[in-house]
């Protein structure tokens, strides 16, 4: 039901706006200054209204995301949104989500374009969002294979992890993402052992499929690098049969292949 008054709100907000304004109209009347009052009554009620909607639809694109490993309705209702929001901590917020579908689809060179020219701190955001922000670009020259600015990205993205509260975290997964983070970084400078302590530390994801979809094909690349063929291909399965349409799924089918070849 929420899902469908956020993604109807225009019309819903015409339907129970009119009649109040009615009855604002019929006091004016009798109090002129009840159209200032009223005015801004329902500016506020309206922007209050609008903001709300978004953020319903914005959980559930996220939450297809998540459980179902589908970039696609995310990327559309981002791009609907940003059409009608104002720059804010909300627009910034979107623009963090909007990268995050690009890489999810396999546009690495521009999810690492758009994260760049974001420009976080100079933009209105919260420290949390600001971790996402420099977690996620780290990720992002990771997948550029440019190595030299992770280190210091991802002690930035720390400094601001420790300020964010437990239920923001909690509620974010944000310590599995952090833990998840580091083990790719330490996969790609080849220090495979503490990439694994890294995954092994990362409790059970429930709800948020994506994750472990990649925690899984991580663990199947360090196993590979170690020369452990056999015991990696039961990682690469998984992730071709519940990645869906993250590129993940082509990139696994691609080692599954060369495997197969040899």
């Amino acid at each position: 039901m929420k899902l469908w008054i956020a993604r109807h709100h225009k019309p819903i907000g015409l339907i129970f706006g009119i009649p109040v304004l009615l009855v604002v109209l019929l006091f004016s009347l009798w109090y002129s200054y009840l159209w200032i009052l009223a005015g801004l009554v329902l500016l506020y009620l309206s922007a209050v209204f609008v903001r709300y909607c978004w953020a319903v639809e914005l959980r559930e694109g996220i939450r297809i995301l998540q459980d179902l490993c589908d970039p696609e309705p995310l990327a559309k209702i981002i791009e609907k949104q940003l059409i009608e929001v104002k720059p804010s901590a909300y627009a910034t917020v979107l623009l963090i989500d909007q990268a995050l579908t690009v890489r999810a689809r396999g546009q690495k060179a521009e999810n690492l374009k758009s994260l760049r020219e974001l420009n976080i701190d100079a933009r209105p955001a919260s420290r949390a969002v600001k971790w996402v922000y420099y977690n996620n670009l780290a990720n992002a020259f990771m997948d550029a294979g440019e190595l030299q600015p992770v280190s210091y990205l991802l002690e930035k993205a720390d400094q601001l992890f420790a300020g964010v509260s437990a239920k923001i975290k909690e509620k974010g997964m944000y310590s599995q993402t952090r833990e998840h983070t580091w083990a790719e970084y330490y996969y790609q400078i080849q220090e495979y052992e503490k990439a694994v302590m890294r995954l092994d530390s990362i409790d059970e994801v429930e709800n948020n499929k994506r994750l472990t979809v990649n925690n899984c094909y991580l663990r199947a690349r360090i196993l590979l690098a170690q020369n452990k063929t056999q015991e990696a291909i039961p990682h690469l399965q998984y992730v071709i049969e519940n990645g869906n349409k993250l590129f993940v799924v082509t990139e696994a089918q691609e080692l599954l292949s060369v495997i197969n070849e040899k």
